[in-house]
């Protein structure tokens, strides 16, 4: 299955190398780790990935979940609740799985 990808900078180039053989579980699992990670952010937040003027939509491969941590309660993207826990500084106090249906990319999601 390919990735979905949307230009969101008319300068942009070609469609940049993303997975170089790696399957998109492998590159996500590759990015949910502590530190600082170069799109982490987007991914947790939106399932999306940016990349050289280009997004890649990743919510195919994820799940969304609620996830409350010192009485806050946010909506993230991961493939698993174990990524949230593995990306996550601090004490997680409940993670709850959301149902959802295979979302695509919308032009205005990328913006």
């Amino acid at each position: 299955m390919k990735i979905e990808t949307y230009k969101f900078n008319p300068g942009a180039g070609n469609e940049p190398e993303l997975l170089y053989g790696k399957s998109p579980q492998e590159f996500l699992k590759s990015k949910y780790v502590r530190g600082s990670i170069f799109g982490l952010d987007n991914l947790k937040k939106e399932g999306l990935y940016r990349l050289a003027g280009w997004v890649f939509n990743f919510r195919p491969y994820m799940k969304k979940f609620l996830v409350k941590q010192y009485d806050n309660w946010t909506e993230q993207w991961a493939i698993n609740k174990t990524d949230i826990h593995n990306s996550t500084y601090g004490h997680i106090d409940q993670i709850v799985e959301l149902p959802h249906n295979e979302i695509t990319l919308d032009k205005e999601d990328s913006l």
